[in-house]
């Protein structure tokens, strides 16, 4: 296993959880996904996958979105939806941003067009009650 992917999995095994860790983290995981993309190690890629959602199962909310959508960058399908979804409820809940969750929802819903995300989606258009949302929530 190549230097940089041992750091990262270091930090995300680590028992820090805040700002700093993320910070650290952000940068090694497009270097370390492009290097097991080009070695076809599809087994390190699912764990660091399964390492970041427990990072961010553990780190504080303003972390956890972020590292979710980390951890769904190196998803796909059925699977990058529930992470994503994950990041649309947070952004609404705890920042109460309805416009990121629409769109976070709107990505989970290109990954995997299953019938209950597409419904919170067209109640997250109705909640925010935009121009052109109602045509977007009969869609």
């Amino acid at each position: 296993m190549d230097p940089r992917t041992l750091e990262l999995m270091r930090h995300l095994q680590s028992d820090a959880r805040d700002a700093g860790t993320l910070d650290a983290v952000r940068p090694l995981v497009p270097e370390v996904l492009a290097t097991l993309d080009a070695t076809g190690d599809a087994t390190t890629r699912a764990e660091i996958g399964g390492l970041l959602e427990a990072w961010a199962q553990t780190a504080g909310p303003a972390e956890r979105a972020d590292a979710l959508v980390l951890a769904a960058g190196l998803a796909a399908g059925p699977e990058r939806a529930r992470l994503l979804r994950g990041v649309g409820q947070l952004r609404l809940e705890q920042a109460g941003d309805g416009a990121g969750a629409i769109a976070v929802y709107e990505e989970a819903l290109d990954a995997d067009a299953e019938l209950t995300l597409a419904r919170e989606l067209a109640d997250l258009y109705a909640l925010r009650a935009a121009e052109g949302d109602g045509a977007r929530a009969a869609a």
